[in-house]
């Protein structure tokens, strides 16, 4: 819009926007995980004590003790894992409104 005569100093303003940003959905790619840890077999008679750290499945420790003769065991797990995000991306933008002209001396 023009200024009237005599009005030399011109601006535009705007009374609002319109906010159309958006991200998209976040996601998870593909877990991969592992189940760690350790057992420790005790016993209170023999007093031997022996780590085993093979707990993804069953097995003897190594050495050769029995440990049908432990009186405990105690099992500390320690999993681990990750599972890598998506980078989610950034849509649309702010667009300004109800523009005005502004007009001053």
């Amino acid at each position: 819009m023009a200024c009237p005569a005599g009005y030399t100093k011109k601006s535009t303003v705007y009374d609002g926007f319109a906010d159309t940003r958006s991200c998209s959905t976040c996601s998870c790619g593909a877990a991969s995980s592992k189940c760690g840890g350790s057992v420790r077999f005790t016993s209170g008679c023999s007093g031997f004590v022996i780590t085993h750290t093979s707990v993804s499945g069953c097995a003897i420790p190594a050495g050769g003790v029995n440990i049908s003769t432990a009186h405990w065991a105690h099992y500390a797990p320690d999993p681990s894992g990750t599972c890598p995000a998506s980078t989610p991306t950034l849509t649309g933008a702010i667009t300004p409104t109800g523009e005005v002209t502004v007009c001053c001396m």
